[in-house]
């Protein structure tokens, strides 16, 4: 530790106290994110949203956490990449999700990774595109070929977060292939940081769907679980702590609420 750490020690994003060096949260708060465990091809929430608003058969979905609302750790991770001019958190991002891709990757015959593209103003007034400074690190890793240019976005919306679940399906629908290339019969990963209503997926599928032959699979970082298509319940402590035993405090509501489908209650 040197003087400067002394004097200005680093401080964890979420709870804002002290945090080991080379890491964005504390043990504590890194604890509290919760791991998804989605199968590659299993039926579970996320595939289920994305499977009821596009009619294309994906090959694999899957998210590394969950994010809800009240969670500070991973709110504060997805404020920092996206609002706070802070892009080297895409690459502490993988990190953290490099064992779930792993799990996903395996076996897998992906040939490209396609991050969902941000209209030019945006990324010029924001400096980068989240989803591409995040699959940059997966094509890197895995050593696959990336492709940030495939799919571009014609219209610029104000921001996603201030919009209704219609609003963003209809501002998502300017997403276009922006060179057909020679992509035909190959294996798309598509990546973005986060899910919340599918609406930008599911578009950014129906567009890279126009190559002949094509198989999509889905990854994102977090996955929201939508009130609106799922039915949210409580948790059970012992079925939390069987599947969750890492977390520090398994009877906190904020992290309990969960969607209740076959996959996340199947004893």
């Amino acid at each position: 530790m040197n003087c400067i750490e002394i004097i200005l020690p680093k401080t964890c994003l979420s709870c804002k106290k002290y945090r080991v060096q080379n890491h964005l949260l504390c043990y504590k708060c890194l604890s509290n994110l919760i791991p998804t465990h989605f199968s590659f091809t299993e039926e579970h929430p996320m595939r289920i949203a994305l499977d009821a608003s596009t009619t294309r058969h994906l090959e694999g979905v899957s998210a590394a956490y969950y994010h809800i609302a009240g969670s500070k750790p991973s709110s504060s991770l997805l404020s920092a990449l996206k609002y706070r001019g802070m892009p080297n958190i895409a690459s502490d991002l993988f990190l953290l999700s490099k064992d779930s891709l792993e799990a996903f990757l395996f076996d897998s015959d992906i040939d490209s990774v396609v991050p969902v593209p941000m209209h030019p103003l945006k990324k010029w007034k924001r400096g980068y595109n989240q989803a591409e400074a995040l699959s940059s690190q997966i094509a890197k890793y895995f050593k696959l070929t990336h492709q940030p240019k495939l799919l571009k976005k014609a219209e610029l919306y104000r921001s996603q977060i201030k919009r209704n679940a219609k609003e963003r399906t209809s501002s998502n629908s300017s997403i276009r292939l922006s060179k057909p290339g020679n992509f035909e019969a190959q294996h798309l990963l598509l990546i973005d940081d986060v899910i919340t209503t599918g609406a930008t997926l599911s578009h950014c599928i129906e567009a890279l769907s126009k190559i002949p032959d094509i198989k999509i699979s889905v990854f994102t970082i977090f996955y929201t679980p939508s009130r609106a298509s799922h039915n949210v319940v409580t948790l059970q402590a012992p079925y939390y702590e069987k599947h969750f035993s890492n977390f520090t405090d398994c009877s906190n509501p904020i992290f309990l609420r969960m969607c209740k489908t076959r996959h996340s209650l199947r004893r």
